[in-house]
């Protein structure tokens, strides 16, 4: 797989087969390889995830999260998908988890392996307070769904904005494996999350990170 980070939570990953983009709201989108095709999927409806311009691309189908139901996306190629739905598309098998925010996460099975794309499931520790750890059991809950599962990649929220960035990668990887994390969410420099991530003792023995 080739797997190139756009912005935010956007990201393009080529198999052998097709393209799959995810969550492209912002960002150049890289080049298209035309001899394949390609799906566009949207975990959610927050601006920093979806943006409607996703519908000029040349796309074979969509795979939406059911809430985004605006009539811009109410054709043919799309596939709206609710949480905890399996789908058989084209070779692979789509499965989404419930997000504790909005929408759906991904789990997508392809011949060359397994992708993870969190959209906004994720362990979203801003103070510790009982709400955090509500949402940090839901977390954990979804995670149980996929436990011992290995993926290919896996693109997980690395927020910095809140106070403990790293539980969602931390907790993740608790319950599953990955060749290659991909932190997301984050507007900064790569050098300033890079070196976030180098001193948060929650990464610590996480070696297999890019941005």
């Amino acid at each position: 797989m080739i797997i190139t980070p756009i912005a935010h939570s956007a990201f393009l990953i080529e198999t052998q087969d097709c393209n799959l983009l995810f969550d492209w709201a912002m960002g150049t989108l890289p080049s298209l390889d035309s001899g394949k095709p390609l799906y566009v999927f949207v975990s959610h409806s927050h601006s920093d995830h979806y943006n409607p311009r996703i519908f000029s691309l040349p796309a074979k189908k969509f795979i939406l999260s059911d809430e985004i139901q605006e009539k811009q996306a109410q054709r043919e190629d799309v596939i709206h998908i609710a949480a905890h739905q399996s789908i058989e598309l084209d070779g692979m098998h789509i499965t989404s988890l419930a997000s504790n925010d909005l929408g759906c996460a991904f789990v997508i099975d392809t011949k060359q392996g397994s992708i993870y794309h969190a959209g906004d499931l994720n362990n979203w520790w801003w103070d510790g307070d009982a709400e955090d750890q509500r949402s940090a059991d839901f977390y954990h809950k979804e995670l149980s769904r996929i436990k011992g599962k290995h993926f290919v990649c896996a693109m997980i929220p690395y927020d910095l904005r809140i106070k403990e960035p790293g539980f969602g990668i931390r907790d993740f990887l608790e319950y599953c494996s990955a060749d290659r994390i991909y932190p997301m969410h984050w507007n900064a420099s790569k050098q300033e999350v890079m070196q976030r991530i180098k001193t948060d003792p929650v990464m610590k023995g996480v070696r297999n990170v890019y941005i």
